[in-house]
This record gives C-alpha cells, structure tokens and sequence, in this order.
C-alpha cells in the first residue's frame, strides 16, 4: 500500500497523503485502499477483520467502547478469549491500514476517513434522489457472513439489511411511476424486475414489476410473472393480497383478450370465508385499543385459512385511518437467536417520530436487544444480564410503546408468530402485561395457539 505524494505550499519536498479508503458493503464486502493510479484490497468477503471495520465504518461517530465490540462479535465467548479475539482484530486492522486510522484504548474510533456505499446510498434517499439509490443499492446489505459466536452482529446486519432494503424498495417504485408516467416502460419494467429479483419472497415487490408490464401491453411476459409469483405463493402457503389479486384480475383479463398463456386465478386466490366474524371482532378491539385500552388479538388456524390476508386487509385499513402500523414476521431461520424477533420489531418501532423521548435507562436497555438501534438512540448497552436483563428490556419496550402510541394510535402486526424465539414472546408478552393504558393493538397470527409467553396475559384468540 503506497501514499500519494503532493508538493507543499512553500516547500519543494513532497509530502505524503494517506491513502482513501473505500468500503463496499452491498451485494458484496469489500475493503480498498485508493491512491493515485493504484487500488489495493486490503479485504474481500465475509470475515470477523471486515465485520468489525463494517460495524466501526457504520457506526454514530464511528466508534464503539471495547465492551460493546467484545459483546458484539465474540458473545460466545469468555470474557478472556473475546477480549484477547478484538485485541488480535484490531491488531491485523491497524496493521494493514493507515497509521491512527483506527485509535483508542476503551473506546475504539476509526479516524481515517472511509467512503461507505451504504451511507451514500442513505445520503441519496435523504436527498429524494431516488434515481441515484436505484442504481447504488446493488444487493443485500453485509451478504453471506455467518458466525455463531456473534448473534448480536447478526441481528444488527439483519436491521441494517431491512432498513436499507425499504430505502430501496421505495426509491424504485418512484422511479417506476415516474417512469410510466413518462412513457418509458422498458425502464420502468427493467428496474421492476431488479426489484422483484432483490426479494422474491415478498410479494409487495412483485406489484410495481406487474403494474408495470400491465400499463405497458406486455400480456405475455404479464401472465409468465403472474404465474410465477401465484406458483411461490403456493409453495409458501399463502395467497395473494387483495391489492395483488386485483392485479392479477386484470393481467387474467387481458391475457385472454390477447390470447396469452391463461392465469387460473380462481385456484389461487382464497376468499375469505368464514372471516367477516374475526374482521368485525378486530375492528371493536381497534376501537377500544385507539381509545386507550391496549389489547392483544390472537389469529390461529393452519396455513391457507386466510391469516396473512385477514392481518393485510386490516393493517391496510388502519394505515387508511392514519394509525401508526408495525409490521413483521417471525423468521425460522432465526428461532434459535435469543430476542432476534423482538430486536426487528423494536428497530421498527424506533424508527418512528417521538421514540427518542424515552428515557436514556429505555435506550440503554433497547440498544441491547439491538444495537443497530444505535441509528435512533444515544448511549451505551446496557450490560445486565438474566432475569434483571428481561426486566429492564421490558420496561424499555413498554415505554417505547407508551410514548408512540400517546402521538398516534398504533397497531403492532405479527405474522408466523410459531417462528418467534421464546425470548422476545416473553418480553412481548410482559411488555404489554406491564401497561393496560395505551392506545396500542397487538394483532399475532400462527399456526398453532397462543404462544406459552401469553398465557397469563389479557388476550382474546380467534
């Protein structure tokens, strides 16, 4: 790695500039070192080295104390072995990096300065330069790391990856209706795809890309997409949203006028039988929650009876009525990472207006659910461990819940909630238990009964 050379004002003797450091973090990890003519990989691919870089790179004031990193990436490890493992990371960093890029004794700071693709990408958004976050968000956030010994920096990834991942998916709808607006169908088709291929497992992505094609007369490629996406929502277990429906309604429609493959929608699309009853029970504990008597609903029933879309036709009415709505739903995948459920939900939640009116103890406390939480809150975790932990996070949640819902009525909405680690049900569960004096409505779905965390809490199950 070599320094640039410049002349000094006054002075024939050149004089070295450290070199620019780039760090790429979506779609793919990567670490450069830039000087004139010349690009050094200092790293590439997922590793721990990267991973604490990332976080530093990442984090407010890029900087984060020794007990915060230790906890972070080596949490299964003792004490001894997690510190000796972030003295020997921050060792191979420095090594390799500029002289004081990385500084500090309790608190690590990386001082030299790092162009991030990710906070260019959010500078973008910030701007409403959806065109420019299109083209920036080139995949998933920190791909294709796993590590068991850090749960905490995976859940941290995760956060980052569905905050930036919304930034995306919003811009690109925006460019896709400006782009129908303007009669520029292959692009707005292009960037739908792009969309779509960024997730295919959500079916609100699948919409511009369909819309798109619908506007522009493509019935053939129309009805391909439209089967593609009834065919994974099938293997899933779920049928399509009312909004998708009417699309793939219209699709149908001019897939026969023009003699395109036919779209049997009729084998797709569940009605909602038997529902009216459940519909009108939740729209009463909606009136009563808005009014301040929080509440909690429970959805049960096995997959393909209409759960996920009684829960969308109802969150999409509230969102109508100007409630404040929460969605999320439990990942299998992460069953077994203790409050990984309850840290998206919780990321969620400080995303909104007013949550940094909790108290800093709450910050504290939520921070060590989540520590991507440290884009909303101020302060350090809190370093409580065991039933002390639970009770502390607990209270946190139930204030942060408390302080949005006195600015706006809200609806927490929590789908597959079977999948959920036991850990964040028990923090829900007394989150809501602790506090009877909210306007907030809790509304869970799952394939089985009331999770065993609610079974002392004030619940109605449907």
């Amino acid at each position: 790695m070599h320094a640039a050379l410049r002349i000094d004002a006054g002075s024939d003797r050149p004089v070295s500039e450290p070199p620019a450091l780039r760090l790429t973090t979506l779609g793919a990890l990567r670490l450069v070192s830039s000087t004139v003519g010349e690009d050094v990989v200092i790293y590439e691919g997922a590793n721990k080295a990267l991973a604490l870089f990332t976080y530093l790179a990442c984090a407010p004031g890029r900087g984060a104390t020794r007990a915060h990193l230790q906890e972070l990436l080596w949490e299964r490890q003792a004490p001894e072995a997690a510190q000796q493992s972030l003295r020997t990371y921050l060792w191979k960093l420095r090594k390799l990096l500029p002289p004081e890029a990385i500084t500090g004794d309790e608190f690590v700071v990386l001082h030299h300065t790092c162009d991030v693709d990710r906070d260019a990408l959010v500078d973008a958004a910030n701007r409403g330069d959806a065109d420019t976050v299109v083209a920036r968000y080139t995949g998933e956030f920190f791909p294709s790391y796993t590590q068991p010994d850090s749960p905490q920096f995976d859940a941290w990834v995760q956060s980052e990856r569905l905050r930036l991942r919304g930034i995306y998916s919003r811009c690109a709808e925006r460019v896709i209706a400006t782009a129908i607006d303007g009669g520029r169908f292959r692009e707005a088709i292009e960037v739908g795809r792009s969309l779509r291929d960024s997730e295919p497992l959500d079916e609100a992505g699948w919409r511009p890309l369909l819309n798109a094609l619908l506007v522009s007369g493509d019935s053939v490629n129309a009805a391909n997409e439209s089967a593609v996406l009834l065919r994974t929502l099938t293997a899933d277990g779920r049928e399509p949203l009312p909004a998708t429906a009417s699309l793939l309604s219209a699709i149908a429609r001019m897939s026969r006028l023009d003699n395109a493959p036919d779209i049997d929608l009729n084998r797709y699309v569940t009605p909602l039988i038997a529902r009216d009853r459940e519909y009108s029970q939740l729209l009463a504990s909606w009136t009563r929650a808005r009014d301040g008597a929080a509440a909690h609903v429970h959805l049960r029933g096995s997959a393909g009876m209409g759960k996920s879309r009684l829960l969308d036709d109802f969150a999409t009415r509230l969102q109508r009525e100007r409630a404040a709505v929460v969605r999320a739903r439990a990942d299998i995948g992460r069953r077994a990472l203790p409050y990984a459920f309850i840290g998206v939900i919780a990321a969620q939640l400080a995303s909104r207006r007013g949550a940094a009116a909790i108290s800093p103890g709450s910050m504290s406390a939520l921070l060590a659910i989540n520590p991507a939480l440290s884009s909303f809150f101020n302060g350090a975790p809190d370093t409580s461990t065991g039933d002390e932990a639970l009770r502390r996070r607990t209270l946190a949640l139930s204030e942060l819940i408390a302080v949005l819902s006195d600015e706006q009525p809200l609806a927490i909405v929590l789908d597959d909630v079977q999948w959920a680690d036991s850990d964040s049900c028990r923090l829900l569960a007394g989150a809501f238990a602790s506090s009877d004096a909210m306007s907030c409505l809790l509304l869970t779905a799952a394939r089985e009964g009331l999770p065993a965390a609610f079974a002392e809490s004030r619940s109605d199950t449907m």
